[in-house]
This record gives structure tokens, C-alpha cells and sequence, in this order.
């Protein structure tokens, strides 16, 4: 993809009444071949391959005193497109939030949490302009750079730092045996399909340990596909 090419965005039904102003932004914007409007389970906005949380400084805060912020987080990191958090403000909108209880330096050490513990960037845009635009050149770069940021395989294109999280997220596997596990099952699509034998057969992973990869990523698929899974700790 070229800096001229178009790019396709499909927006969460619910930004279309919560943000209306970043929503047109995202529509209007020059750059955008098409849009759809859909219910989204991760994400308020994707571009491409990257998947958008957008907040408000507000509501940063009150997602993170809700608990609605780690849920958030979490599933970004289960996905395999690549997860962002745009904030339509600035930081230091963090110290003038009339309405929450969140001291300023918590929400300021919630960022730097998700940024260094968790990989995702966490950008402050300013403005719902602003927001639509960075979106949409973060998308842009990520495949222009997709040989330096990413390993295509079989029209799949994989995050290699997420998969080896996702093996992580397993009671009892570190990060050498999670990178083992990332090269026999690349993205999370072949890890599902792998049975108790094929887990076993990788390293030194033994068949005790292979029943409770097998069990753990499949813990969820009942629910919702990441309830159950060990949460990643901020």
C-alpha cells in the first residue's frame, strides 16, 4: 500500500451515537475508500489491519475505575490485528476531570502500565480530527512496514510479539517456551487446531503441561473466547 492508496474502516455501531464527531471525521477523511457501520467485540474502530479504542480522558478514567479498561486492554492483546488506544485529549487533561475519582498520577501510571506490560502504544490525539487522521497513518505504516513489523504466513499476517503473549498467558509457561510454542503454532487459528499431541510434541513440553495449554485456550470457546483465559496483568 502507497501513501495515496485508500484505506477501509469499519466503525462500532455504538461510536455512531457516543462519538459522532470523530465518526464523521473517520467518514469525510480523504484517505477512506470505504465504511461500514457493525457491532464490534474489540475495538471502536478498524483500520485495515489495526484495531482502535478510542476514549475521552473522562472516560479513560472511568473504564479504568470500572474495571472496563483491563477487559479492554486484554482483548486487544488476544487479537491478532495490532491494538491501539487514541485518546481525543491530551495528558494533561488528566488533572481537570471534574467528575472522577481517579487521582491524576494513577491514570498517568495506567498508561505507562499498558504501554510497557501490555505492547499497546497509547496515543493522545487531541482532537477527533486529529484522532481519525493518526488512525488511519498508523494503519497506513503498519503494512507499509509489514516485513519489519510483522511475518506474513498464508494470508495471515501475524503480530510475532502476540503470539508469544498468548502462550503466556498459560499458568506455567515463560517466555523461552512461549517462543518455542510460537514457531510450531504461528497464529492462534493453527494453536486452536493443534491437538493435546501436537502441543506435547513441541520442545520439552511434556504431556501434563500440553493438557494445560490445550485446556486454557480452550477454556473460553463456551463464552466469550477470552472470559476465562488467565488475565494479563497491569
Amino acid at each position: 500500500m502507497t501513501n495515496k492508496e485508500k484505506v477501509n474502516v469499519i466503525i462500532d455501531s455504538n461510536e455512531e451515537s457516543q462519538a459522532k464527531e470523530a465518526v464523521q471525521c473517520f467518514v469525510l477523511h480523504e484517505d477512506v475508500e470505504t465504511f461500514t457501520i457493525e457491532p464490534l467485540e474489540t475495538g471502536d474502530f478498524i483500520v485495515e489491519n489495526c484495531i482502535f479504542e478510542r476514549k475521552t480522558p473522562s472516560d479513560f478514567a472511568s473504564s479504568l475505575q470500572e474495571g472496563r479498561l483491563r477487559e479492554q486492554v486484554d482483548r486487544m492483546m488476544l487479537d491478532e490485528r495490532r491494538g491501539f488506544i487514541l485518546i481525543e485529549g491530551d495528558m494533561k487533561d488528566f488533572s481537570n476531570l471534574k467528575h472522577s475519582q481517579m487521582p491524576p498520577k494513577s491514570l498517568r501510571g495506567m498508561t505507562a502500565s499498558i504501554i510497557g506490560r501490555s505492547g499497546i502504544p497509547v496515543v493522545f490525539c487531541s482532537t477527533p480530527e486529529n484522532l481519525a487522521d493518526i488512525a488511519i497513518r498508523i494503519a497506513r505504516k503498519t503494512i507499509e512496514d509489514v516485513n519489519v513489523q510483522h511475518i506474513k504466513n498464508d494470508d495471515t499476517v501475524k503480530d510475532v510479539a502476540f503470539i508469544v503473549k498468548f502462550f503466556m498467558n498459560v499458568e506455567g509457561i515463560g517466555h523461552r517456551t512461549a517462543e518455542e510454542l510460537s514457531e510450531a503454532f504461528p497464529t492462534v487459528k493453527s494453536a486452536l487446531k493443534a491437538s493435546k499431541k501436537d502441543l506435547a510434541s513441541v520442545g520439552g513440553i511434556g504431556d501434563k503441561r500440553a493438557e494445560n495449554i490445550y485446556n486454557t485456550i480452550h477454556s473460553g470457546e463456551d463464552r466469550n473466547k477470552t472470559e476465562r483465559m488467565k488475565p494479563i496483568k497491569i
